[in-house]
C-alpha cells in the first residue's frame, strides 16, 4: 500500500499537481519547492514531516484498520462504514485473489 501511494505521489507531482501552501513554516518550505522525483521527495521533506507521516500511518494501522484475529487476513474493515466485498464462494475468492496478484 505504501509503495502504491508513493508511486502515485511521484506520478502526480511529476505531472505538475502540487498542494498549495507550506510543507514547513519553520523552514519556509513550500510544497512547490519539493522536487517531483523520488529522491527529491525523499530528501526534500524534512525529518519532522517523515515522522508525522509514519505516526499517522501507525495510528491508522493500530486504531482504525486493526486486524481482528477472528477474521481472515486483510479483512480490516470490521465495523467501519465502508462497502467491503466478501466472497463466500471459494472458487470466486481464489480467482479474485489470483487476479490481484498477477
Amino acid at each position: 500500500r505504501i509503495a502504491m501511494l508513493a508511486t502515485l505521489g511521484v506520478i502526480t507531482t511529476e505531472a505538475g499537481f502540487r498542494l498549495p501552501g507550506y510543507i514547513s513554516f519553520s523552514q519556509d518550505l513550500k510544497f512547490s519547492d519539493i522536487p517531483g522525483s523520488l529522491d527529491g521527495a525523499y530528501f526534500g521533506i524534512p525529518i519532522a514531516g517523515w515522522v508525522q507521516i509514519a505516526a499517522f500511518i501507525a495510528a491508522l494501522d493500530i486504531a482504525v484498520f486493526r486486524q481482528d484475529p477472528d477474521l481472515p487476513p486483510g479483512d480490516v474493515v470490521q465495523d467501519l462504514p465502508i462497502q467491503w466485498v466478501r466472497y463466500d464462494d471459494p472458487e470466486v475468492k481464489a480467482f479474485k485473489l489470483n487476479i490481484e496478484r498477477n
